[in-house]
């Protein structure tokens, strides 16, 4: 395959990434990408939504903001139109959540922690493609990519140190809302949620 030679070109095929970068000035760039995901659901809307969420997570991975859509399809023409429109409604409701006009949550929170920290913490059991199919430095554009976002609405997110334990994490996590909230919140009595150390 031909490798561009034009320097604006600064993601392309040869890195395996979610999306291809184009450079538009000296503070913008352009993240595309075309994706192609097939869940494995029985409910055609449910797959619409998985779909469109999966195609977002790629723009969001390389550190992106969704602007535009282009909806693709392979589907059999004598199959029911009826199920591609249902797809395609899942799809657009997950694209229409995602850039719902002006409205953001209260708070978000950001359990941060250094891509090695979070990959030594998978279990061998716990590896997906998500793990085994991309190098560090993916990992490591994705915290960054949460952390940008971070950065620019510090109003609504708090950035947890999940590299401390999960009892610590948990404290943080609860004082938070509560400070959301407006005052103390006790911790409720719920079982203990699976933390790999």
């Amino acid at each position: 395959m031909p490798v561009s030679s034009d320097e604006r070109v600064l993601v392309d095929w040869r890195t395996a990434d979610d999306a291809g970068v184009y450079r538009l000035d000296e503070r913008r760039a352009l993240v595309q990408t075309v994706d192609f995901f097939t869940p494995v659901v029985d409910d055609p809307t449910a797959y619409g939504r998985i779909a469109g969420a999966n195609a977002l997570s790629d723009i969001y991975a390389m550190g992106g903001r969704p602007l535009t859509a282009l909806a693709i399809a392979g589907f059999p023409k004598e199959a029911d139109a009826a199920i591609l429109s249902a797809i395609f409604r899942g799809g657009l409701q997950a694209l229409d959540e995602a850039a719902t006009e002006g409205l953001r949550p209260d708070l978000t929170l950001l359990l941060d922690l250094p891509a090695e920290a979070g990959l030594a913490r998978v279990t061998p059991d716990d590896v997906t493609r998500f793990e085994a199919d991309h190098d560090i430095a993916f990992h490591r554009r994705v915290r960054d990519g949460f952390l940008r976002l971070a950065a620019e609405a510090p109003e609504r997110f708090v950035i947890v140190d999940a590299t401390r334990s999960a009892d610590d994490v948990a404290t943080e996590i609860w004082r938070a809302v509560g400070g959301q909230l407006g005052g103390p919140v006790n911790e409720p009595n719920a079982p203990s949620v699976r933390m790999n150390r």
